[in-house]
């Protein structure tokens, strides 16, 4: 689309980023890189996830090691997903452990986890672990498999849009936690009537599959996080350490590990919240 003889490139509403423009439904203009991936469309500061979520990335999504000889290898993508093929052909008919979880946003803030107990499981003797038809890390078989980045929670932006998506499991979990505090965000476990399911933040827009969310105790919190969600909220971090992990307190083996993993995505800024909520919801059908 040009304005006379010059093409149009970027188109915005006040500050909300405008990826396509129909005439009924004829498309007349799609911005550059087509806002098919979400971070095309909303650059994020963080985002680690078992699907592609730029066009502008070229990295792997996750490295696995293979359970027979312990060799690791980089699993990038097939398309929009996780490349399951090439996942499939490199661990064979045993298990598939999760060193790595590559941040797609550009910055390198991957989450990792040397220890192999502690490693989540993407391969379960020769199968692919899913959720709702899409590959999904498990925690470890042990009670305190967790990860840890090197992103910084409390830098940038006071609030920041957080979503994240996966399930408990069944398991006690926590979702957010740090490196060596009682930090903790979401804390979820069946028969558990404390309403400490979180410290060291504030939140805003709670919302879960769609709608908005309350809970008052941390049996709640389990019980709404059994099956696949999609949560989201407006987050100030206010962690006492300044790191991120999945899982609680991640240098300490603990009861509260991570919840299973498909996606986590941290913006610094809290706009376009339903429309984010509602991209991501549109791969995962959820809700």
């Amino acid at each position: 689309m040009k304005r006379g003889l010059t093409d149009i490139i970027d188109v915005k509403r006040g500050t909300t980023q405008i990826s396509k423009i129909m005439r009924g439904i004829t498309l007349i203009w799609e911005k550059a890189g087509g806002g098919s991936y979400l971070l095309d469309t909303y650059p994020a500061a963080v985002a680690w996830s078992l699907r592609k979520l730029s066009g502008g990335y070229t990295g792997a999504a996750i490295r696995v090691r293979r359970s027979s000889d312990d060799t690791e290898q980089d699993i990038g993508f097939d398309g929009n997903g996780l490349d399951t093929a090439a996942l499939l052909s490199f661990v064979g008919a045993g298990n598939g452990l999760v060193t790595t979880i590559y941040d797609q946003a550009g910055t390198g803030l991957n989450f990792t986890q040397t220890n192999p107990v502690r490693q989540g499981r993407i391969v379960n003797s020769g199968a692919v672990n899913t959720l709702n038809g899409k590959p999904v890390i498990l925690r470890s078989v042990g009670p305190d498999g967790k990860y840890i980045s090197t992103y910084a929670p409390n830098d940038g932006a006071v609030v920041k849009g957080v979503f994240y998506v996966g399930a408990n499991g069944g398991n006690p979990s926590v979702l957010l936690g740090s490196k060596a505090s009682a930090d903790f965000y979401y804390a979820a476990e069946s028969g558990n009537s404390s309403t400490g399911t979180k410290d060291n933040g504030a939140f805003s827009q709670e919302r879960k599959n769609g709608q908005a969310w309350s809970y008052a105790s941390r049996d709640d919190l389990y019980t709404d996080t059994l099956s696949q969600f999609l949560l989201s909220n407006n987050t100030d971090f206010g962690f006492s350490d300044n790191s991120l992990a999945l899982g609680y307190n991640f240098l300490n083996s603990h009861l509260y590990a991570m919840f299973s993993f498909q996606e986590l995505i941290i913006f610094e800024n809290t706009t376009d919240h339903l429309d984010k909520e509602t991209k991501i919801n549109s791969y995962y059908a959820i809700y």
